[in-house]
């Protein structure tokens, strides 16, 4: 049966959890939640199929109920060709987006859409310098790095590529980045005006080595890319093969960052 990306379980009260595929759901969940929770999950793809929640046992067998489901495990699959459940998915969606995370929504928005904004708010990010992990940095229009550190990021790029424009860069909101390439003297004065810790990491990253006489910074305030890359099209090729689906650019980037996490 199909089964579109990402997937959304719903607990039963208010609260809706997504992720990129359905065994990254079943892992975090309790086989006895699944068996006996009151009121039960639900769970349904990104076009609003019902998705069946399954308890199995180690030999992959559906097991039956009982209390005694400590040691069995958690599968979810899809059961139907047809998404029969858009409009419950749609409701849930909307009502989880406006009154946990204060986001509006608007009845022209399309399913797909709400289902992008929702995989936003869901997923573990965290900001950085304005930056929202993961970070993609993309070399030579075709080597793809993942980033989930912006240290470890500013450590890698090397300034003389960013000079020669190799380097191509987005975070997990889509954001396009801008590098600007600054000096010893520049960047001390920049990290002793913010908080000490960020002045340790830095020092942490380049104790190996040494501060480097040139560091880049990574920011995101030009808002339009400058770049004619289609990184939408070099990511959906990328992915194709786990049959996974979506026309989102951070959807897409977040989903490419765990499959290389």
């Amino acid at each position: 049966m199909r089964l579109i990306s990402p997937v959304i379980i719903f607990d039963g009260s208010s609260y809706l959890s997504c992720y990129f595929k359905p065994e990254h759901a079943a892992a975090t969940m309790e086989s006895i939640d699944v068996t006996w929770g009151n009121p039960p999950y639900q769970a349904y793809d990104a076009e609003g199929r019902l998705l069946e929640i399954q308890t199995i046992d180690e030999k992959g067998n559906l097991s039956p109920s009982s209390p005694n489901v400590n040691n069995r495990f958690v599968k979810i699959i899809s059961t139907e060709e047809q998404p029969t459940h858009a409009k419950k998915l749609r409701a849930l969606i909307e009502y989880d987006l406006q009154e946990n995370h204060n986001v509006s929504v608007s009845e022209k928005q399309k399913l797909s859409d709400l289902v992008a904004i929702l995989f936003k708010v869901k997923a573990p990010n965290k900001k950085a310098n304005g930056v929202v992990l993961p970070i993609l940095i993309i070399e030579d229009q075709n080597k793809i790095n993942v980033f989930y550190s912006l240290y470890k990021c500013m450590k890698f790029l090397q300034p003389d590529k960013v000079r020669k424009k190799l380097y191509e860069g987005w975070d997990g909101f889509g954001q396009w980045l801008k590098f600007d390439i600054m000096t010893k003297s520049k960047y001390l004065d920049i990290l002793s005006k913010g908080e000490k810790n960020i002045i340790k990491k830095i020092y942490n990253f380049f104790s190996t080595m040494g501060l480097p006489e040139e560091l880049v910074n990574i920011s995101n305030e030009i808002a339009i890319p400058t770049s004619n890359m289609d990184l939408k099209k070099l990511l959906k090729e990328r992915i194709k093969k786990e049959g996974w689906e979506s026309n989102d650019l951070a959807t897409l980037i977040n989903y490419y960052a765990w499959m290389h996490k």
